[in-house]
């Protein structure tokens, strides 16, 4: 099982915008995309997720895809939960510790 891999090895992409910020990205097992903000004072952040549905700790009740608008928490990467990962019981206690952060 890979713990950590880079978006560009995993979601090969043409569109040089979107593959720019793929670079910058990467999973944490096979549920969460982690998006590192790596601008300071800048509070809203433009991300492409990968294919499927996603979800932000703050809101896990709306499905995000492709290209959206997100609020920065100061101090944390951006992070979203796939489908299948808020569907496994065995991560709640990961999801209810992002929930907390991100609120």
């Amino acid at each position: 099982v890979t713990v950590v891999e880079f978006m560009p090895n995993i979601v090969p992409v043409e569109d040089e915008e979107i593959s720019k910020h793929l670079e910058k990205s990467f999973m944490l097992g096979d549920g969460i995309y982690v998006y590192p903000v790596l601008k300071r004072n800048k509070k809203r952040f433009t991300v492409y997720l990968p294919p499927g549905n996603w979800y932000s700790p703050s809101d896990l009740k709306q499905a995000l895809s492709g290209k959206i608008k997100t609020r920065y928490k100061t101090g944390y990467p951006l992070v979203f939960f796939s489908h299948a990962f808020i569907q496994n019981p065995a991560n709640k206690k990961v999801i209810d510790l992002f929930s907390v952060i991100y609120k």
